[in-house]
């Protein structure tokens, strides 16, 4: 089953590609010394004026990167390279090394439990910014997170993972174990900054196949209006969000979350 569900994830996300406002590549990034690692990044922009996530998927990075093809897309279009390591990649340190070579910036992100593992590797003195999409605890007895050298923090919350769903009924994804900004240890003078989605659900990240499976069976209640359109504009506005605050446009985040919250 898992097979059949990577097959056909795989054949959405390179038939997309086809849709692209730029160019756009994906492949197999090789290393010597490293696992290979899964890249997507804009086609013909120098690598050292482009920005790059290491994205940890949710499951703590068991989730496979291929159905969140739609946000992934949305951050290259913000000309932002995504590299999303495996479960239980070895050696984050050498590869931010190696990718702080090559980039403007490397930064850390995670879905789901996916930020803890982003938490847990972002004690390198060369990552300064962190994105945490509801992040939920791998350990559940944990409450301390040292960030040592974290200098901003972006939390972005799909509100309807921690709440009671009506229209249609569900209960929150993320009852418990959510990872709070007040869990946090950061540096004196680290940004923690909120952005809410009060309409969305947890998986409304996923394309929409799963994002749609994930709510029709009621594990994960998303937003009503299941088009692909309007999931589409909610990726859009999610990778606006991340692209602003890689950016430091922090004034930025206000209004856009402010429009992403008239959407019902």
């Amino acid at each position: 089953m898992i097979s059949i569900i990577y097959l056909f994830s795989l054949i959405l996300f390179y038939c997309n590609g086809f849709n692209n406002q730029f160019p756009i590549v994906s492949y197999t990034k090789k290393f010597n010394n490293l696992k290979d690692i899964n890249v997507v990044e804009p086609k013909y922009t120098s690598k050292s004026n482009t920005s790059c996530v290491i994205f940890f998927t949710g499951g703590s990075s068991f989730i496979i990167p291929e159905i969140y093809n739609d946000f992934m897309m949305n951050l290259v279009y913000n000309n932002i390279a995504v590299y999303t390591p495996s479960f239980r990649y070895e050696k984050i340190n050498d590869l931010v090394n190696i990718l702080n070579n090559k980039y403007k910036e490397v930064v850390i992100a995670g879905h789901s439990s996916g930020g803890s593992t982003a938490i847990n590797n972002c004690n390198n003195k060369i990552i300064n910014k962190l994105i945490l999409i509801d992040p939920v605890k791998n350990n559940i007895f944990r409450n301390n997170y040292n960030l040592n050298f974290i200098e901003s923090v972006l939390f972005l919350n799909a509100e309807k993972s921690y709440k009671i769903s009506y229209e249609p009924f569900g209960l929150p994804f993320i009852p418990f174990f959510r990872i709070s900004r007040n869990e946090l240890s950061p540096t004196k003078n680290c940004k923690i900054l909120s952005v809410n989605a009060n309409n969305y659900g947890h998986s409304d990240i996923l394309d929409k196949p799963f994002a749609n499976m994930m709510h029709k069976t009621r594990i994960s209640v998303g937003n009503k209006n299941r088009s692909y359109g309007n999931l589409n504009k909610y990726h859009n506005w999610m990778g606006n969000i991340i692209n602003n605050f890689i950016k430091n446009k922090y004034n930025n985040l206000n209004y856009l979350n402010k429009i992403n919250n008239t959407i019902i």
